[in-house]
C-alpha cells in the first residue's frame, strides 16, 4: 500500500513532468537526479497517475478556453462592425459568429440528455426532494454539504478556471496547491467545475446566436461592395451559400421534437 510520503512524492514528480515537460528538467526543478524520475516513470501505477493527471490538464486548459469565451465573443463582434477594419478582418469575425453560433445544437443535446440523466437519478433514490435536499444549507445539524463548504468550492472552480493550474489557481486564493488538487479529485467538484464550464460557454454562445443578424448583415455588405478586395466579396458569397443550409438542419430539429413529444 503506497504510504503518504510516497504519494506526496509521485504528486510532486507528476507536477514537475507537467511543468517542464522532460525527465531531466523535472529532477533538475525538484533536485533530484533524472533516474530518480525515471524509475518512478516505469513504474505502472506512476504511469497511471500521470496519464490521469495530463488528462486533467488538458481539462483544464479547455475549461480556461470555455471561461474565455465570452471574452473571444467580445473581440469578434468589436471587429465585426468596425468600419475601419479590413474588409477581410470583419468578414472573416462575421463568418465565426456564424460558424460558432450553431453549436446551440451541441448544447440542446446536451441539455436533453442531462434532462434524461436527472430523471434517472430521481427514479433511482425514489423522489426529487431527497435529490435535491442534500443541497440545501440547515440551521441545524450537519449537512453533507454546508454553505460554507459549497462558497469555497465555487471559489476553487473559479480559481481554476481563471488561472489554469492547481499551483497558480492555489497561489491567487492564497491556499494550498494540495487542497486545491484534494478538492478537485472529489466527484461533486467535478459537476460544479463542468456545470460552471457549460454555463460560461453558453452565455458566449447566446451572444453568438443575438449576434448572427449583424453577422448577416456584414456578410451582405462585404458581398456588394465594389471597393472591398474581390477575394473578400467571393468568401462573403461563399458564406451567405454554406450557412444557408443552416435551415435544413433546424427543420430536421423541429421534426425530431415533434416526433419526440408526440410518443
Amino acid at each position: 500500500m503506497k504510504t503518504n510520503a510516497s504519494a506526496a512524492k509521485a504528486e510532486r514528480i507528476i507536477v514537475a513532468l507537467l511543468e517542464h515537460g522532460t525527465a531531466e528538467k523535472a529532477a533538475l526543478a525538484l533536485g533530484v537526479s533524472a533516474t530518480t524520475v525515471w524509475r518512478w516513470l516505469n513504474k505502472p501505477e506512476f504511469q497511471k497517475q500521470y496519464r490521469q493527471a495530463r488528462r486533467e490538464a488538458y481539462a483544464r486548459a479547455v475549461g480556461r478556453l470555455q471561461h474565455a469565451a465570452e471574452a473571444a465573443v467580445s473581440t469578434l463582434l468589436r471587429v465585426m462592425v468596425d468600419k475601419d477594419a479590413p474588409a477581410a478582418s470583419r468578414l472573416r469575425a462575421a463568418q465565426c459568429v456564424l460558424e460558432h453560433g450553431d453549436r446551440f445544437v451541441l448544447e440542446d443535446l446536451q441539455a436533453r440528455v442531462g434532462g434524461l440523466e436527472q430523471a434517472r437519478q430521481e427514479l433511482s433514490t425514489g423522489s426529487h426532494e431527497s435529490a435535491s435536499a442534500a443541497t440545501v444549507c440547515p440551521a441545524t445539524d450537519r449537512p453533507r454539504r454546508t454553505c460554507i463548504t459549497s462558497g469555497k468550492m465555487e471559489r476553487i472552480v473559479l480559481g481554476l478556471l481563471e488561472h489554469g493550474t492547481p499551483e497558480k489557481a492555489a497561489t491567487a486564493l492564497g491556499i494550498s496547491a494540495t487542497t486545491v488538487r484534494r478538492w478537485s479529485r472529489k466527484s461533486e467538484f467535478q459537476q460544479e467545475y463542468s456545470r460552471v464550464r457549460r454555463e460560461a460557454f453558453g452565455r458566449a454562445l447566446a451572444r453568438l446566436q443575438h449576434a448572427a443578424d449583424a453577422a448577416v448583415s456584414t456578410l451582405l455588405r462585404i458581398m456588394v461592395d465594389k471597393q472591398a478586395p474581390a477575394a473578400s466579396r467571393v468568401r462573403a458569397a461563399a458564406s451567405v451559400l454554406e450557412h444557408s443550409d443552416r435551415a435544413l438542419v433546424d427543420d430536421l430539429q423541429a421534426r425530431i421534437e415533434s416526433l419526440e413529444q408526440s410518443r
